[in-house]
């Protein structure tokens, strides 16, 4: 049982992602071959969904890792380009 808790526990951060993560699909997309998009560092993904979601939205210490984590499966191929503030990832919203 303390094995079992203990693993939830662990996972629970992933819960997390697949939450972020559907929030950010249903306001943004990857752009398509051709199609105009925008370069938006994670503070300003963050920034759109606080504003699309509000309380449903809840931005904590871990919210950047875990959206840059999911922006980083290779099922998604998100473009991103390192800059001297932080990565940025090319999107199209919705």
């Amino acid at each position: 049982k303390d094995e079992e808790q203990q693993l939830m526990l662990h996972n629970r951060q992933f819960q997390q992602v697949n939450g972020l993560g559907e929030m950010f699909l249903s306001v943004f997309q990857r752009p398509g071959e051709g199609e105009e998009g925008q370069w938006l560092s994670l503070k300003e993904i963050s920034a759109c969904l606080k504003q699309e979601f509000g309380s449903a939205y809840q931005e904590d210490e871990g919210t950047f890792v875990k959206l840059g984590q999911f922006l980083s499966r290779p099922m998604y191929q998100f473009a991103v380009r390192r800059k001297t503030s932080g990565r940025e990832y090319w999107v199209k919203e919705r």
